[in-house]
């Protein structure tokens, strides 16, 4: 059914063997029979999850039972499929739901990835800053936009910053204003 539908698969005949394949490579999603030779496909879900915490993991039995599913979901399935399928619609749609899921995941992890590296940077930045430099250059900066005598700056409570400047030009209320 997803061969005919563009997705590569790999089959494995038993749950070691499925084990065995996720340590080797990363998969988009693993679809585990419950009732598999050797390794169950609950236990082969529970070292698959050890393996790659994010792994999408869709449980099929054609032995449904509400035990089952619930033990399926606790332990990580993604989804929980009883067989005859429905129809082969319905195994794509789940495929391709659980597959979005995991590429959200991965995006989500690579934007946070990102997240982290700039503010690693902005952190390096602010501490090898010269505060008193960067104030003069703000001060100096605002003289000449101005023109004013003499600026100073006074702090006040809540870390907000006061400018107060003398200016032969008329400085209207609207153009002090709290930083």
């Amino acid at each position: 059914i997803l061969e005919q539908e563009g997705y590569e698969v790999q089959s494995a005949s038993d749950g070691y063997t499925a084990v065995q394949m996720a340590k080797k490579e990363p998969f988009h999603i693993f679809m585990l029979d419950i009732n598999m030779p050797g390794l169950n496909g609950i236990e082969a879900l529970r070292k698959i999850k050890e393996i790659d915490s994010d792994a999408q993991v869709v449980m099929i039995t054609g032995y449904a039972s509400l035990e089952s599913a619930i033990e399926a979901i606790r332990n990580g399935a993604s989804d929980y499929i009883t067989k005859p399928f429905d129809s082969t619609e319905y195994i794509i749609n789940v495929v391709n739901r659980v597959i979005e899921k995991r590429r959200l995941i991965d995006e989500n992890r690579r934007r946070i990835f990102e997240l982290n590296v700039l503010y690693e940077v902005s952190n390096a930045i602010s501490n090898i800053l010269n505060y008193h430099e960067l104030f003069e250059v703000i001060m100096s900066s605002i003289n000449k936009v101005i023109d004013c005598d003499s600026c100073a700056s006074l702090l006040l409570s809540g870390g907000k910053v006061n400018f107060a400047f003398k200016s032969p030009h008329a400085v209207t209320p609207d153009f002090i204003r709290e930083v």
